[in-house]
């Protein structure tokens, strides 16, 4: 029924070509011509004068979501329904001036990173604080300024509004509870970053990690205060567009030797591609080591003895969010496969066969039908 649901999301709309509500990536990822049709509803909303300046924000993202699903065929579409960024908040500037979703868009554009994107997400907060769509950047904004009674409360109101999926707040759990006292775990996305701040913060589990965004950390005057902090000498570039991800984490193997390091299964492999030789897998994440170890007996001591994988199995709710969901469960496969591969070398018959059955099982859940034929061989 969930899969059934999902399907219907994104094909709906563009049959009717009736304006729908246009979720983060985060949650909901669709094809390009249904971002376009929702482009087109949402801005023929707009200009038939509707009230409801939700409509802005749908048709902001619907605009930005199908330039990055295909960016050629949106640039040869711009000057209607599609039009550059900055265009489209120059519009809203003169068509909502100094309303919540003027602000919110102009922050999303200029980035909460800059002064400019501070102040406006701030303005946007002033008119409706209470408003959860604020909650991501607010908890960017947080982070950057070192506000760390400010973060600590936006990640209660968020993890009080039940609107971050249990699934992703399930593989944080099990990655956090799996590392070794006082680790260094990289991250990149939002999926992958937020409900580690959630959990560390409201429910008090393993604060002695740092999880650190490698995307936010490219900005100098947030990793440095973060490098300061740990103990760790500065990283200074002559301009924040030349650093690299890798250079993060070649400055961490170099000066944070005191502090196990990870890099999550689910972030970008650039991270830490000079230095592969060197990582091991260990189930949600990569571990840097200089010396070999068993990480396939740490693999299964995770697997069998800390996480939790109820939620693998089986969900009893309909939820918009469930391809990112399923995104999510995928990057289980590779941990049955690996365990599966390794009994099967060692002539464990019993045990090869149970991870097998279990990698199948996940893999006809998310809808891999190449990763069941590749086990059915």
């Amino acid at each position: 029924m969930k899969q059934l649901f999902l399907a219907l999301f994104c094909i709906t709309s563009v049959a009717a070509q009736q304006p729908a509500t246009v979720y983060p990536l985060t949650r909901v990822t669709c094809e390009y011509d249904w971002y376009e049709q929702q482009a087109k509803a949402w801005r023929s909303e707009i200009d038939s004068g509707i009230t409801d300046r939700t409509a802005w924000i749908n048709w902001f993202r619907a605009n930005r979501y199908a330039a990055m699903a295909n960016h050629e065929k949106w640039s040869s579409q711009l000057g209607s329904f599609f039009l550059k960024q900055e265009e489209l908040v120059q519009l809203a500037a003169v068509r909502i001036p100094e309303t919540f979703e003027y602000y919110f868009l102009k922050a999303y554009h200029e980035k909460t990173v800059t002064d400019e994107g501070r102040i406006s997400l701030k303005k946007a907060l002033q008119l409706r604080p209470a408003d959860p769509v604020l909650l991501p950047d607010l908890l960017v904004m947080y982070q950057y300024e070192n506000d760390s009674v400010a973060f600590s409360e936006a990640c209660r109101r968020w993890y009080d509004s039940n609107e971050m999926p249990q699934e992703f707040m399930m593989n944080a759990y099990n990655n956090l509870v799996s590392l070794e006292p006082n680790s260094i775990l990289l991250v990149t996305g939002d999926n992958d970053t937020f409900p580690y701040w959630l959990l560390q913060q409201v429910k008090k589990i393993r604060p002695d990690v740092l999880v650190l965004n490698v995307s936010l950390a490219v900005y100098e005057n947030y990793r440095n205060r973060i490098f300061a902090n740990e103990g760790i000498p500065a990283l200074v570039f002559d301009k924040d567009s030349n650093i690299h991800l890798s250079d993060i984490f070649q400055h961490l193997v170099r000066f944070a030797t005191h502090r196990p390091l990870y890099v999550s299964l689910f972030a970008a492999s650039e991270i830490y591609e000079p230095y592969k030789d060197k990582m091991y897998f260990v189930g949600l994440a990569y571990k840097y080591s200089n010396k070999p170890f068993d990480n396939m007996l740490v693999l299964r001591n995770n697997v069998e003895n800390l996480y939790l994988l109820d939620f693998l199995k089986e969900s009893f709710y309909t939820t918009y969010a469930q391809s990112s969901i399923d995104r999510l469960k995928s990057g289980y496969f590779m941990v049955f496969m690996k365990l599966y591969e390794n009994f099967q070398a060692k002539g464990d018959k019993v045990n090869a066969g149970k991870y097998k059955n279990r990698a199948r099982e996940l893999a006809l859940q998310v809808k891999k039908e190449e990763w069941v034929q590749y086990l059915d061989k």
